[in-house]
């Protein structure tokens, strides 16, 4: 007959338990410490997208009122192009980077929406400066609801609120 040794499998359950708990707790804080990191970065990603998008729209306002107001129909400040190129660029990065960590469907199209915007309005200042008659093209700039509805989703992001990843 077969006996069993309820010694051993007492010391072998105690040791068993005695590890496991610690490596269970260890595994939850892991976890938790993950899914924190995680949201810190899209948070911060988020929070530059805010600052570089409304510097874009800034730039954009002084260059158009250059060109406009101003009478500098076929000069813009070249330093303000640069830095326009500049955080064009930027933005960019930031939102492709968020267009792949949040698989949310309005957010790429908002972000893809701006970005052609953003771009448009370069390569329209570009046409003018390079024309004879720069002021019949019809410069187009970032248009403000759809950077208004692009703010509204990175500031869900910045302040924690979308934590959901949709597809």
């Amino acid at each position: 007959m077969c006996s069993l040794d309820w010694g051993i499998i007492k010391d072998i359950l105690v040791a068993l338990i005695s590890a496991g708990i610690p490596s269970l707790v260890a595994w939850k804080i892991y976890n938790g410490w993950n899914n924190q990191k995680g949201t810190e970065v899209l948070a911060i990603e988020a929070k530059e997208v805010i600052i570089n998008l409304s510097k874009l729209q800034s730039l954009q306002c002084e260059m158009h009122e250059d060109i406009f107001y101003n009478n500098f129909l076929h000069q813009t400040d070249n330093t303000m192009k640069i830095e326009y190129e500049s955080i064009y660029k930027k933005l960019s990065n930031s939102l492709n980077f968020l267009g792949f960590a949040v698989k949310d469907g309005d957010l790429k199209n908002y972000s893809s929406l701006v970005l052609s915007q953003a771009i448009l309005f370069l390569r329209d200042i570009e046409r003018m400066e390079s024309s004879p008659n720069g002021g019949s093209i019809n410069i187009k700039l970032i248009d403000p609801s759809d950077a208004y509805i692009l703010t509204l989703f990175m500031l869900d992001l910045a302040l924690y609120k979308k934590l959901d990843k949709k597809t």
